[in-house]
């Protein structure tokens, strides 16, 4: 799925990469398209960032305007009412940017959770969510997991993944030389042990991390190997979805999604 959006602070085109949806009670919503478990890819230009001044009683701050934003919606599919809350963990974060999120009130970047739930009726749909990231004239890759649940039974929950690609032209098509570096891991469901085709002997050095359908690292492994063929054993996981992320120097090598089956 891709659609392509103008937003008020930059341009960005966002990438759906479909994952099966976990939630049970909750579904979110972009543009209209169920994105419950997908992963939102926004390519940005970094350096259309203007740095402005502000001067107050003599005292000058410096400060970024450039900004991008993700409207979410949020459906109770259930009959009943759900007090649904909201956080957000970094899965990779570039330093000095900052990212936020509005849920009635808008947090500051250093709050991860919703203080207060929103009441959604059973079967509506709440249009009150939306994602800010600021990459203050940075260049790089930052993902962000955004997670809903309810708030008397958190694991009751649906997640998306946003990663912010604040990059210039010449530095995304360099990146786009990784976009094929790893297969899709097999065989999937997987029981014991997942395996990934490694394309480029050349980079040795990598990490895979591993989150569960709401947003939490569950397994991180450092590989420094040359193999073509990479084996992540995954005995000691639960049955069910994961999602995962492989990246060397701060770059994001691949990603996805599998299953671990019983």
């Amino acid at each position: 799925m891709i659609t392509s959006i103008k937003k008020q602070f930059g341009t960005a085109c966002f990438i759906l990469i479909s994952i099966t949806s976990f939630a049970q009670s909750l579904e979110l919503y972009h543009n209209d398209t169920l994105v419950n478990n997908d992963t939102i890819v926004i390519e940005g230009d970094a350096f259309a960032d203007s740095l402005y001044t502000y001067i107050f009683q003599g005292d000058t701050t410096y400060y970024y305007s450039y900004e991008v934003d993700v409207d979410i919606d949020v459906k109770n599919t259930t009959t009943e009412v759900l007090d649904v809350q909201t956080k957000k963990r970094h899965i990779k974060i570039i330093p000095n940017t900052e990212d936020y999120f509005c849920w009635v009130t808008c947090y500051p970047p250093y709050t991860f959770e919703s203080i207060t739930p929103v009441s959604i009726q059973g079967g509506e749909t709440t249009d009150i969510y939306s994602a800010h990231y600021k990459p203050n004239g940075h260049l790089g890759n930052t993902m962000v997991a955004y997670t809903f649940f309810d708030n008397l039974n958190p694991h009751d929950s649906a997640m998306l993944v946003v990663e912010y690609k604040m990059d210039d032209l010449s530095f995304v098509e360099e990146n786009d030389k990784y976009k094929d570096d790893f297969s899709k891991p097999y065989p999937n469901p997987a029981q014991h042990t997942l395996y990934l085709n490694h394309y480029k002997s050349n980079e040795k050095n990598f990490t895979m991390i591993i989150y569960n359908p709401s947003g939490y690292k569950v397994k991180e492994i450092d590989f420094n190997t040359q193999q073509s063929v990479i084996q992540i054993d995954i005995k000691d996981l639960r049955s069910g979805l994961y999602i995962y992320s492989i990246f060397s120097k701060d770059i994001i090598l691949s990603f996805g999604k599998f299953t671990k089956s019983l």
